[in-house]
């Protein structure tokens, strides 16, 4: 069955006090003077240095140890210490795990313990061997004096894929199966502890408690009692916030929440996201420490590696990698900057988010405080946000930006909401230049009252002559159902549920659905409906019940998740150009968001085949590109200067130069530099498990000059921002699948959409 495989894709000032410094912080981490009386001191954020070679380590542990240094292991960078806080490193003896580098083993996890010893997850050549090909984990130890040997940890039907030390040097693991196990550093048997229930993120640890956080929550274990046990507030916390996704995550060592000792046994240090809290296990508060806004703590592309509580109340956070931070208390600076700005999204967008935590740490002056209406935990729906929002704008209390995704664009324009931008746009020349069609694609009459950050381009693979055909939904269906009569069986398209048809072919289609004044357009609606049915009995005649019925249940359950950062995963392109690499379907159609493993993946495809061909995808619009993080300055702004300058910052290069998931840079030198892979990124690999279990890999090679070319020159004619009426699109969701499926008439379903859009619109 198809899809059975899963898709791998690939300092500013800190608010909080530590103990008796600064205000107190409650559960929301807030925090104030009383009477008045500004509220001082924060933690500020200043660079260590790494180990040499540390740069170039995503596979790290940092530990402090019991003489007081501070250690960093790193698959590159070996063993060092440092007894100055970071200042100058001193290498010691690892010449186990430069053994392992010059055997090109794959480093899977490290571990440092508080003594100096080490621990490593492998796989090597050797392993897969002794298991026919599967790969497994091989283990391996290190005393303190640097003499090392296997651990024999027995192979389990869930193996332990990561290890961790504790406060007492002993080693702990976690298994794919979500339990805990103390291993064993002589024989590597292991001893369950507790079951997560879930995939362990990572373990953290004080003199009496080992804390695991896991997707299921956060679990505690009583050392000295043997006893597994729950802190209700402390799991609450973080799991309540929308933001943190905790498991088995990345191939490199970097946690959504990392926790160390404080100053007692029952105290912990917890950083995230959102900052570093204290909490005393089985209290009832959690303290703000740091806020992750004001740090490097809340930037998206900033993976915690290692997390450390220094002397004097001071602390270390390693992002792997990158940089090596530490973070000391400043009792004379205000505990919130005393300027702010704020932004406003309907839900969180990465973009923002990273464009903020940058902002924040070239301005510590500034506090940038990003509100999102529905964090997805709190029960909040789109229409109570989106009311809560406009009382605020009418109370003169409103955003200084909006992100204008899913917000009722129009409304806010023709009630002057939104501020006219164009003088700031056209004065963005040099390397501050925008693509020009897509500045002019939101320019009416002179005026520009929004921008994207980013843009997708929908795109089409398969064969060149069936690439060439389709010019727009119907001959999208007639090639469709001619390829159908060449292969009777198996997916055409890849798309088996109604969900799937109507939300891809919509991506292209949805702004032909209503008129200039915001009137339902029956015909284009009809035609849209007529059309997607046909591809949607075309590409299920392929299948038989029970088949499809599987599929469904797997759509269900994984599918519709946003793995990819398109938000549908059956959407994005380059997986179904995957699909068609591997013969699992002849055409792919989608959106394009990027190039590292998005649009190189198309190119790499495409040339694998003389008959293989890719180019721009049209629907009811033609030359259309979708707008992601369409940001606009309101007239309230309370510090217009500032607004503009924040505003300005979203589309320089510092913020456009980065890959990130939402899409393609408005940034035309931005852009260009994307033809060239960064270093280490011309070349990686993919591998999947196919229908019948069998390994399909890959080699995917950055897009060469002529692909680059084409994909600039599918970028420049795209004019049409392809968003339309979000009422209007989920009352096609709501009442289109009737349509695809023959339960009810198109006409039946267009007069249905349209009642249901004047319900919508009503409310």
């Amino acid at each position: 069955m198809k899809r059975t495989w899963i898709w791998l894709l690939l300092a500013a000032l800190m608010l909080g006090g530590c103990g008796s410094q600064g205000g107190d912080t409650d559960q929301n981490g807030e925090s104030g003077g009383t009477d008045g009386q500004k509220s001082m001191g924060r933690y500020l954020e200043e660079d260590m240095s790494l180990p040499e070679g540390g740069d170039q380590d995503y596979q790290t542990a940092m530990q402090v140890l019991d003489g007081g240094g501070l250690a960093i292991l790193g698959q590159n960078s070996g063993l060092s210490v440092s007894s100055d806080g970071g200042g100058t490193w001193e290498k010691r003896d690892a010449s186990w795990l430069q053994e392992l580098q010059q055997n090109q083993t794959y480093i899977a996890d490290l571990a440092l313990a508080p003594s100096g010893a080490a621990a490593a997850v492998y796989i090597d050549d050797a392993a897969a061997e002794n298991t026919e090909g599967d790969l497994s984990y091989a283990y391996l130890y290190a005393d303190a004096e640097g003499n090392a040997s296997d651990l024999e940890i027995p192979r389990m039907e869930y193996e332990i894929y990561s290890l961790w030390f504790g406060t007492d040097s002993r080693l702990y693991g976690c298994g794919l199966d979500g339990k805990v196990y103390r291993i064993d550093e002589t024989d590597g048997s292991p001893e369950e502890l507790m079951d997560t229930g879930g995939l362990v993120d990572s373990l953290g640890f004080t003199d009496r408690y080992l804390i695991a956080f896991s997707s299921e929550g956060v679990s505690l274990y009583d050392l000295e009692n043997g006893a597994q046990e729950e802190d209700k507030i402390l799991n609450d916390f973080i799991m309540d916030d929308g933001t943190v996704s905790m498991g088995l995550g990345t191939e490199t060592d970097n946690y959504a929440v990392l926790a160390v000792q404080g100053e007692q046994a029952d105290v912990i240090y917890v950083a995230f996201n959102k900052g570093l809290y204290r909490h005393v296990i089985g209290g009832a508060a959690m303290e703000q420490v740091i806020d992750g806004n004001l740090t490097s703590l809340g930037d998206p592309q900033m993976g915690k590696g290692g997390l450390a509580a220094l002397a004097d109340d001071e602390f270390a956070v390693l992002y792997p990698g990158t940089k090596l931070c530490r973070y000391v208390y400043d009792e004379t600076i205000p505990t919130v900057p005393e300027e702010e700005i704020r932004i406003y999204s309907l839900t969180e967008d990465y973009t923002v988010r990273q464009a903020v935590s940058l902002f924040q740490r070239e301005h510590p002056e500034v506090y940038v405080k990003y509100e999102v209406g529905m964090s997805g935990s709190d029960g909040v729906t789109e229409e109570d946000a989106i009311r809560n929002l406009n009382t605020e704008i009418l109370s003169g209390n409103g955003p200084d930006l909006l992100v204008l995704d899913g917000l009722p664009e129009s409304s806010y324009r023709q009630k002057g909401v939104l501020a006219d931008v164009s003088g700031l746009v056209d004065g963005m020349t040099g390397e501050s230049a925008l693509l020009s069609n897509i500045v002019d694609a939101f320019r009416e009459d002179g005026e520009i009252y929004s921008l994207p950050l980013r843009f997708r381009l929908p795109m089409i693979l398969g064969d060149t002559d069936a690439v060439n055909q389709v010019t727009n939904l119907k001959t999208l269906a007639d090639v469709q159902e001619n390829l159908r009569q060449e292969h009777p069986e198996g997916s055409i398209l890849g798309f088996m549920t109604e969900e799937e048809v109507l939300y891809t072919l919509g991506l292209v289609s949805s702004p032909a659905w209503s008129d200039e004044n915001g009137a339902v357009d029956e015909e284009a609606l009809t035609e849209f409906l007529t059309q997607a049915r046909r591809i949607y009995q075309t590409e299920t005649a392929g299948f038989s019940a029970e088949e499809l019925e599987e599929y469904v249940q797997n759509y269900r359950e994984a599918w519709s998740t946003d793995v990819s950062g398109e938000g549908h995963y059956y959407a994005n392109a380059s997986a179904g150009a995957l699909d068609v690499a591997m013969g699992q379907q002849a055409l792919a159609v989608g959106s394009v968001s990027g190039m590292s493993s998005d649009f190189n993946l198309i190119s790499t495809v495409a040339g694998q085949e003389d008959n293989l061909a890719y180019g721009a995808w049209n629907g009811q619009i033609q030359n259309g590109f979708l707008p992601v993080a369409q940001v606009s300055i309101t007239e309230g702004a309370a510090d217009r200067e500032l607004a503009q300058e924040f505003f300005c910052f979203l589309f320089s290069a510092q913020l456009q130069d980065l890959e990130l998931p939402g899409g393609f840079p408005a940034n035309a030198a931005s852009f260009d530099r994307m033809a060239a892979a960064p270093a280490g990124q011309e070349m990686s690999g993919i591998a999947v498990s196919g229908d019948s279990g069998e390994l399909f890999s890959l080699d995917l090679v950055w897009a060469s000059e002529e692909d680059f070319q084409r994909l600039k020159e599918i970028a420049a004619a795209a004019d049409t921002p392809c968003t339309g009426d979000s009422a209007l699109e989920q009352a096609v969701y709501e009442a289109g699948p009737d349509a695809l499926n023959g339960e009810m008439s198109v006409e039946d379903a267009v007069s249905e959409i349209c009642r249901k859009a004047a319900i919508y619109l009503a409310e």
